[in-house]
């Protein structure tokens, strides 16, 4: 791994190193640190869209493919196994990982605690990199080029978040931390998972609005849909979509154009075929929300719910600044957008719309039926509210 001078550290991280009283203990976590933040930048850019065939029929891998998945799998292989070098020269792992930890943030007890964290990744990784070794040593030339590039995602996705728990679990042995505030990246993997999640409940009403019209050809309905997921492929959402929904986009198109020569669907089969695909685009989403977007979507309902209760009590008061509240409380309920349908409706009516003209009695009514929407939110990945 190159040198991690010019990685910037997240400022929580920073402020637990200056907290430190033993300085070669932050001195050490500082190397490991910044060699974790280096190595997530690289698992975040590496690009696998050059990979992707661009019809179902380039079905195996070939050689010149081969070349370019196996330069990506030394990379990474290279990367982790550096990182691991770099968390075991800065700390001497202990002898059982099953000691118990101590919840006093002495620099002693920092010190062996996070010794006791890298020596558990670093096992983990060393059974996650022997797959990846494994297929470099006996390439898969046989094999689906679907598969293989779903593989490299998987690996890909798993020892990036691996890292940043590495990140997480070693600074929280240094005090109180949220896992946004301290793992490299995880901000900007917050942005793409929201601007993900937007970007399907957008595709999916549109598709399903064009599914429910009834004086529209069925011809002109497959023109339609495949239209729109073109322009979805267009999207930096489409980056980041799993081989296997990528995969259905391509075979869904096939059939949908070979359908619409031979006029051989009904809107009714015509909304069958597409469901698989917007079921497994959904699915991502909703992991997102689980797994990605918790916190992120706490705080903003936290958020949002403070300026509704300030704009009740605005009304309540009469002072006039009601409606300015309740636009803070529609800017900042945006970022839920693609969380669930009913709010969705909600925040796509109010979209761009004026509020200091209502009358007390309308606003008074939108900020009551925004509360019940918060209300009622489904858990994080609960698919109720997905549901066609």
């Amino acid at each position: 791994m190159n040198s991690s001078d010019s990685v910037v550290l997240p400022k929580r991280l920073l402020e637990l190193l200056g907290a430190l009283t033993d300085r070669d203990l932050a001195m050490r976590l500082r190397k490991v640190w910044e060699a974790a933040a280096a190595c997530i930048d690289r698992l975040a850019t590496m690009n696998l869209v050059p990979l992707e065939p661009k019809t179902v029929d380039e079905a195996k891998v070939d050689s010149a493919s081969w070349q370019t998945m196996a330069g990506l799998l030394r990379q990474t292989v290279r990367d982790i196994s550096a990182l691991s070098q770099v968390m075991v020269k800065a700390f001497s792992a202990p002898r059982s990982t099953t000691a118990e930890f101590s919840l006093e943030a002495s620099d002693h007890h920092i010190r062996a605690n996070t010794g006791r964290i890298f020596k558990a990744v670093s096992e983990k990784w060393v059974t996650e990199l022997a797959t990846a070794k494994k297929m470099l040593e006996a390439p898969p030339l046989s094999a689906s080029r679907w598969a293989v590039l779903a593989q490299l995602q998987k690996l890909r996705s798993a020892l990036r978040r691996s890292v940043g728990d590495a990140v997480y679990l070693s600074a929280a042995t240094c005090g109180a931390v949220r896992r946004e505030d301290v793992v490299p990246g995880f901000m900007h993997e917050v942005k793409r998972a929201a601007l993900f999640r937007a970007t399907v409940a957008d595709l999916r009403r549109s598709i399903d609005s064009k599914l429910a019209e009834r004086h529209v050809s069925v011809v002109a309905l497959i023109s339609d849909v495949v239209t729109d997921l073109d322009l979805f492929t267009r999207m930096p959402a489409w980056r980041h979509v799993r081989a296997e929904a990528k995969r259905r986009y391509l075979q869904l198109k096939e059939q949908l154009t070979s359908a619409a020569s031979r006029q051989s669907f009904t809107p009714a089969t015509l909304g069958a075929a597409v469901a698989p695909m917007m079921d497994q685009l959904v699915q991502m989403s909703l992991r997102h929300s689980r797994e990605i977007l918790a916190e992120h979507d706490r705080g903003v309902v936290a958020d949002t719910g403070l300026r509704i209760e300030q704009t009740l009590l605005h009304l309540e008061l009469n002072t006039g600044a009601a409606a300015s509240a309740f636009s803070a409380a529609l800017s900042s309920v945006e970022a839920l957008y693609g969380r669930a349908q009913g709010l969705d409706d909600f925040i796509r009516h109010t979209r761009g719309k004026s509020v200091t003209g209502l009358v007390k009695t309308d606003l008074h009514g939108w900020v009551l039926e925004l509360k019940t929407r918060l209300d009622t939110l489904p858990a994080p990945g609960e698919r109720e509210n997905f549901e066609r």
